[in-house]
C-alpha cells in the first residue's frame, strides 16, 4: 500500500512541518500552548527522548501539565507522573504485548494500544497529583458495558456518575478539577484508557507533550487501532505536532522493510486523516540488536519515503546515533545491545529534534516564560526593593575580618 495524500481532499499542510512553524509563531506570543504528541515503541514509553524534549519545550513556553498518562501498564515510571493506586480487580491490555500471546479482541480504541478493565464492582482507582490541574479521563463507550463515579478533592455535591453504555463502539473523556480524582462503584463492565493532565487550565500558553510509547509496539500495531480513536484522542488534545518513532520492534520480529513501510504508510494516512492541522515527523529507529546493520538501513530508507510521500518531516536516528551499535554503547548513545536510548542519547535525540524542527533553542523569542518581567528591575538598581533599609529585620553588628 502506498500512501497516496493527493487523493484524500484534506486541508493538509504541503510543505513539511508548516503547521508546526505556524503553531510556534502563535505560542512565542504566548497566546496559546504548544502540543506534541509522540507515538513509538519501547524507546517513546521509556523516560528517554521524549521526556528531555518535554523538559526543553516547558523550559521555553511554561508547564501547561504532564500531558497523557495510560490507565494500563508502564515499563517504568515517568518524572513528575501522577501517583495511581489501583484497589479490587484490573485487568491490563496490552496490543503489543508477547507475541506468543493472543492478541485482544478488537476494535482497538485506545490511542497507545494500553488499557484496563475490569467488572470487579469493588474496584476502585485513586489518581493523585502535586498540584491543582484539570484531570481528563478517557474511557471506552460500546455495547453491554456499565457505568462508573468519578470525583474529587474540590468537587462538591456528588459523584458525577459516568455511563459507557452505547450502541456503538466509541471513545469519551470526562473532566474533573482538582490534585486527586477517585473512580468507583462499578457496574457492569469499565475500560479505561489514561488521563490528560493540564496543569493550569486557565493558562493561554505554555507547552504540553503527550507521551504515547507503548513497549514492544510495531508498526502494524498503531496502524490497526480504529481511526475513530484516533479522531477522539486528537479532537480532545488539539496536536500541533505528532512524532514517530517505530521500526526496532518490527525487525527484530523479522518483518520485512517493506511490509513495515507498508504499516507504517497505514499509520501516517489515518494521522492525515484524523489531524489533518498537526504537522508529523516521522524519526526512524537507531538499530537492531544482533549487529544487523543493513536492515537497520533500509528500514531507515523506508522510513525516509514514507515521511516524503505524507508530506511529513523525517530526522534518521539511524545516522544520528550511528548504524553500529557497539559504537554507539561505546559513546553513551546506546544501551541493551543497541535496543534502547541511554539517557545521554535520548538528550541528544531531543536536541536534534528541535533542530529538525526550526527551532532555535538560543531564540529568546520562544521563550515568553523566561522574559523579564516588568515590575522586576533591571540588574544594578535597587529599585525592586519595596522596603527601606530600615524596614528589614535587625541584624546582630558583624565584625568582618
Amino acid at each position: 500500500m502506498s500512501l497516496d495524500i493527493q487523493s484524500q481532499k484534506l486541508a493538509i499542510e504541503t510543505v513539511p512541518l508548516g503547521h508546526w512553524r505556524n503553531a510556534v509563531r502563535l505560542a512565542n506570543s504566548g497566546g496559546r500552548p504548544l502540543t506534541v504528541a509522540c507515538f513509538g515503541d519501547s524507546n517513546t514509553e521509556l523516560a528517554s527522548y521524549v521526556s528531555t524534549f518535554k523538559l526543553l519545550l516547558q523550559a521555553h513556553y511554561g508547564d501547561a501539565g504532564f500531558g497523557y498518562h495510560t490507565m494500563g501498564k508502564r515499563i517504568e515510571p515517568l518524572p513528575g507522573a501522577p501517583k495511581i493506586s489501583r484497589h479490587g480487580v484490573w485487568t491490563d491490555v496490552d496490543i503489543a504485548d508477547d507475541p506468543a500471546l493472543p492478541l485482544p479482541a478488537k476494535p482497538w480504541f485506545s490511542a497507545d494500544g494500553l488499557w484496563v478493565t475490569t467488572t470487579d464492582p469493588k474496584a476502585q482507582m485513586t489518581i493523585e497529583l502535586v498540584t491543582n490541574s484539570s484531570i481528563r479521563l478517557h474511557f471506552q463507550k460500546g455495547p453491554n458495558l456499565g457505568s462508573f463515579e468519578i470525583s474529587s478533592d474540590r468537587a462538591s455535591g456528588q459523584p458525577e456518575v459516568v455511563d459507557t453504555q452505547a450502541d456503538t463502539w466509541s471513545y469519551a473523556t470526562v473532566t474533573v478539577i482538582g490534585r486527586s480524582a477517585n473512580i468507583r462503584t462499578i457496574a457492569g463492565q469499565v475500560t479505561l484508557f489514561g488521563i490528560d493532565i493540564i496543569r493550569n487550565p486557565e493558562l493561554r500558553g505554555g507547552g504540553i507533550t503527550h507521551q504515547m510509547g507503548n513497549a514492544w509496539g510495531m508498526a502494524h500495531h498503531f496502524a490497526t487501532i480504529e481511526t475513530a480513536a484516533y479522531q477522539s484522542f486528537f479532537t480532545t488534545v488539539k496536536p500541533d505536532l505528532l512524532t514517530v518513532m517505530l521500526g526496532t520492534n518490527d525487525m527484530c520480529n523479522g518483518w520485512y522493510p517493506d511490509e513495515f513501510r507498508n504499516e507504517l504508510d497505514r499509520l501516517l494516512l489515518k494521522f492525515r486523516l484524523t489531524a489533518p492541522q498537526a504537522s508529523i515527523l516521522v524519526m526512524s529507529c537507531a538499530s537492531c540488536p544482533f549487529d544487523r546493520l543493513q536492515q537497520a538501513k533500509d528500514f531507515d530508507l523506508q522510513a525516509a519515503e514514507a515521511a516524503r510521500q505524507a508530506n511529513a518531516g523525517f530526522l534518521s536516528i539511524h545516522d544520528l546515533l550511528q548504524t553500529n551499535w557497539p559504537h554507539g554503547s561505546a559513546n553513551g548513545m546506546l544501551d541493551d545491545g543497541g535496543l534502547h536510548h541511554t539517557p545521554v542519547g535520548g538528550a541528544a535525540i531531543a536536541l536534534e529534534m528541535f533542530k529538525t524542527l526550526g527551532f532555535d533553542l538560543y531564540d529568546k523569542t520562544h521563550a515568553p516564560v523566561r522574559t523579564r518581567s516588568p515590575d522586576v528591575a533591571p540588574r544594578g538598581t535597587t529599585a525592586a526593593l519595596h522596603l527601606p533599609r530600615e524596614g528589614w529585620p535587625q541584624r546582630p553588628d558583624r565584625h568582618l575580618h
